[in-house]
């Protein structure tokens, strides 16, 4: 009988297990990162201006900043940061904003972007 017990138990992790690594697996593929990198891999191209890039950032009623910071080895970092809130409605703990982190060359032309999730709650 205790062996029976200690096989269901094990079975009932493992399929628990799955679920969870099946369920992660599936948001990471349509997740709202995922879906956003796809769209500015369609709309955004390395190269644009700083002015083409918040265009289209406008145009998209998505909220954005232009940063200029000095990092230590004296080089200046230029940077659009853009956010969007998380769309969702009710009362979650927590929520999940997209911020995409524009970074521009010295001559102000996009060299690369990123998209990260960031989590925010109590």
């Amino acid at each position: 009988m205790a062996r029976k017990r200690i096989v269901i138990s094990i079975v009932s992790l493992l399929l628990v297990i799955a679920a969870a690594v099946f369920s992660d697996r599936a948001y990471r593929r349509h997740s709202p990162a995922a879906e956003m990198e796809n769209q500015l891999r369609r709309d955004i191209r390395k190269g644009m201006s700083r002015a083409e890039v918040e265009a289209y950032l406008d145009r998209k009623g998505i909220e954005n900043s232009y940063v200029e910071k000095f990092d230590k080895g004296k080089s200046l970092e230029r940077t659009v940061i853009a956010r969007i809130p998380d769309p969702s409605t009710g009362i979650r703990i927590v929520k999940a904003d997209l911020q995409i982190r524009f970074t521009f060359d010295e001559a102000g032309r996009l060299s690369n972007y990123a998209v990260k999730e960031i989590l925010t709650g109590p």
